[in-house]
């Protein structure tokens, strides 16, 4: 993306003119997180890899950089699924039951 230049002539420095964003910290993220922050902010994403959570990002978190620029981001690790609650036997973790903890174990009255 080229991006009109301003020449500062008091100092002869030539400044890129457009707006910039600060690209955000990804690692950790899931993929649908790590797109919606992006896209936000106006940037482009890659994904290159396959898992549950953001492992890499081609640039760096806290960089500004000028708004349209495509960052790739690299997935890895597992998808974290939770456990299904209110199955037999099973209950959030920490739960008990009002005779003690959870065994997995319980009976139940027929046609329950």
């Amino acid at each position: 993306m080229l991006l009109p230049l301003l020449q500062n002539n008091l100092l002869g420095v030539v400044v890129p003119v457009g707006i910039y964003e600060t690209i955000p910290y990804l690692i950790g993220a899931e993929e649908y997180s790590a797109r919606q922050m992006l896209d936000s902010i106006y940037m482009g994403v890659s994904v290159i890899g396959s898992g549950g959570t953001v492992t890499a990002q081609s640039v760096e978190a806290f960089t500004q950089v000028p708004r349209g620029t495509t960052v790739e981001i690299t997935m890895g690790g597992t998808i974290y699924v939770p456990p299904r609650v209110g199955q037999r036997g099973q209950q959030p973790y920490g739960a008990s039951s009002p005779t003690g903890p959870v065994s997995g174990k319980e009976s139940y009255p027929k046609g329950r």
